[in-house]
């Protein structure tokens, strides 16, 4: 019977025993295995539009400028604009005192149409010494007075025809005249001013469209051409962007920079351009649609190669992918990833090839 107990007793610690080995490793286990789980944030791989391009500053400037002087000299007597005033082509902006240049015109057209008169009399008679002359009716030194007198009168008539067309001009030029459509920029006259030729009393700007004077360094220049489009930001106009085209190209670079000038003209949207005006513009060299792509914060660089993680199904895979142009906060994706594939965008940090995840 004592013996019987004993194998009782033994029998019972070895069982309290394996179930106490039992509870004690299957927590372990479970606690380990969830250690090795990652909390991660996944990102989808998406489409979207790339673009490569040169950001160079820049400034604005009119499209067309002229300085514009008297031809004549005189009195103002009235100027019509001031600085700002829209104007069009030919619209005066100011007169000279005119009578002196007036009468000078009325003298110089009286002259034209007396010579004019001596000149068709000469004509005439010389056309019928020359016929006379030609019958043998009259002398040789008879005709040749004759027609020295008509070559005389031709040439009197020009210099009068001469003398009317400069009166003429005189006489215009005591109204002058905008050359462009634009807006008066400069104006350096008064009523009852003495101006002559030389000094610049106006200026126009026409600003309807402007453009945006830049320097392309030589390595980049290969790569611009006349009509490539161009995004343009001002600083004063942060919520603006313009849209210009590349519409000349310099043959030589500058001295000075050694960069070769760019011309990009811009549509002054709603008058919001003014000359002088910073600009930094993006001119666009290539454009890409509908590229695979993914977050920036999800590529991994090691040892120059770039690499994502793909999560499926709890696990992750490392892939290596080639990567293209990017944007604000993406990557364009050229090879390495499908359209339907989610990355690891935080918390990849922590991951290994295989490593089991938990999507936060």
């Amino acid at each position: 019977m004592k013996k019987i107990l004993i194998y009782f007793l033994v029998i019972s610690l070895l069982l309290t025993g394996c179930g106490q080995v039992k509870s004690g490793v299957a927590p372990a286990e479970e606690e380990n295995e969830k250690s090795q789980i990652v909390y991660v944030k996944t990102s989808p791989v998406e489409a979207g539009d790339f673009v490569r391009f040169l950001s160079l500053p820049g400034n604005l400037q009119p499209s067309e400028q002229a300085y514009i002087t008297a031809k004549v000299s005189g009195t103002v007597q009235k100027v019509y604009v001031d600085i700002g005033t829209k104007v069009g082509k030919g619209q005066s902006l100011c007169k000279i005192e005119d009578t002196t240049f007036d009468l000078q015109h009325r003298k110089a057209f009286s002259d034209l149409s007396a010579e004019q008169i001596r000149y068709g009399d000469a004509e005439k008679n010389y056309e019928r010494m020359k016929a006379l002359y030609e019958a043998q009716a009259i002398a040789k030194a008879d005709f040749e007075t004759i027609e020295s007198q008509f070559k005389m009168a031709k040439e009197n008539l020009n210099r009068a025809q001469y003398d009317y067309e400069l009166a003429s001009e005189n006489l215009k030029e005591t109204n002058i005249t905008s050359p462009l459509y634009g807006t008066v920029s400069l104006k350096d006259v008064s009523d009852g001013e003495n101006i002559g030729p030389g000094k610049s009393i106006f200026a126009v700007v026409s600003t309807d469209r402007m453009y945006v004077q830049t320097g392309v360094a030589e390595q980049d220049i290969v790569a611009v051409k006349e009509g490539q489009r161009v995004t343009i930001n001002i600083g004063t106009l942060k919520d603006n962007t313009f849209e210009g085209r590349v519409t000349h190209i310099g043959p030589v670079p500058d001295p000075s920079t050694k960069a070769y000038p760019v011309k990009i003209t811009v549509e002054n949207r709603d008058n919001l351009l003014k000359a002088g005006m910073f600009a930094t513009v993006e001119i666009i060299l290539d454009e890409r649609k509908d590229s695979l792509s993914v977050p920036k914060e999800a590529v991994i660089t090691e040892d120059g190669l770039k690499y994502v993680f793909v999560e499926k199904e709890g696990k992750v895979e490392k892939k290596l992918i080639e990567i293209g142009y990017a944007n604000d906060n993406r990557l364009e994706v050229l090879s390495g990833l499908k359209s339907d594939e989610m990355v690891v965008s935080v918390g990849h940090k922590d991951l290994t090839d295989g490593s089991s995840v938990e999507i936060k």
